[in-house]
């Protein structure tokens, strides 16, 4: 069965395929219903899910992450140069700790005030302390499907007060239902990115469909511990923007507000060094109205890796799928 016709049989209001024969949808037959917020398994899904805000995901379309705490996916090449802040990528990482980075993969579980200058760029959908051990998938994808590409086209031209831009390629990913380390509650959180470009222009949207937990505390929302970030990061001192609620709890709010009046959604344009939203220049730089878009010199490298050691005893209710961590 075709993309667009596995689509055409899903319900959007609950996520499950409709089974035509009856008045409403049913569950797939593999799938046991539960007491838990994660009804699903990864393997459970026999069609990508499909939501308002959100992009189609799932494991019918996408790669799935492996569930390693503070891991990610291998290098992925991609099959076109992205223009990004003002330089080409052919590559990049999906981390696991809700960041998309175009240098080196980013195992640091504790966010950073931007900017971060070690020339590797990144963009920071919600940086925390994910753990998909205990709960939810990391799904990515990319993509050249006219139905998604028309629907981000749409989405831009909207947007951005109808620009010429036509996108001719997409990367998507999406952290769904995922745990924090050391989860004892069933705070989980769906976000996502979309990465779209016509060669010369690139646009992003963050898509913030549910966001229980903010904090990387132990019980969620405690104003203890490190709160996450969300953000655009060109990897130099100048090009980058925070977005609003970062590192406090209320970046929990990026659910319930916007930027381009769209519920949960936050709109950008990235292809230049100084990144754009719907009125113009947001680059949160000091050096912003002296500085060109040739990026600083720096001495390329990683992140800064803080301690990758928790001293927490883990008493969650998720089950953990895979592997051990050293307390």
């Amino acid at each position: 069965m075709k993309y667009e016709q596995i689509i055409a049989l899903y319900d959007e209001s609950t996520n499950y395929p409709l089974d035509t024969t009856t008045t409403g949808p049913q569950y797939p037959q593999t799938t046991t219903i539960s007491t838990s917020p994660l009804i699903f398994s990864s393997e459970s899904y026999l069609f990508p899910i499909v939501r308002n805000l959100l992009y189609p995901y799932g494991p019918v379309i996408d790669i799935i992450n492996p569930k390693i705490d503070d891991g990610g996916s291998p290098i992925i090449y991609l099959t076109r140069n992205i223009p990004l802040f003002g330089r080409y990528y052919s590559y990049l990482y999906v981390n696991n700790n809700g960041l998309l980075s175009f240098g080196s993969p980013i195992s640091q579980f504790v966010p950073q005030a931007l900017p971060v200058a070690f020339g590797n760029p990144f963009l920071a959908i919600f940086w925390a302390d994910v753990d998909n051990r205990l709960a939810g998938d990391i799904y990515y994808r990319e993509t050249t499907d006219p139905g998604l590409l028309s629907r981000a086209t749409t989405d831009i031209r909207t947007y951005f007060n109808a620009v010429d831009f036509t996108a001719q390629w997409a990367f998507v990913a999406t952290w769904h239902q995922v745990a924090y380390y050391g989860s004892s509650t069933y705070k989980v959180n769906t976000f996502q990115a979309v990465l779209s470009t016509d060669g010369n222009q690139t646009f992003l949207l963050y898509n913030y469909e549910d966001i229980q937990w903010p904090s990387l505390s132990w019980n969620g929302y405690s104003q203890d511990g490190h709160s996450a970030l969300a953000g655009l990061n060109s990897g130099y001192d100048t090009g980058y923007y925070t977005l609003p609620g970062s590192l406090t709890i209320s970046v929990a709010h990026l659910s319930s507000t916007s930027n381009v009046n769209v519920t949960g959604r936050w709109a950008f344009k990235v292809d230049q060094l100084h990144p754009e939203d719907t009125n113009g220049n947001i680059d949160d730089s000091t050096e912003n109205e002296t500085s060109t878009d040739i990026p600083l010199t720096t001495t390329p490298g990683p992140i800064t890796t803080l301690s990758t050691t928790h001293s927490t005893t883990i008493t969650s209710p998720f089950i953990l799928s895979s592997g051990n961590k050293n307390f």
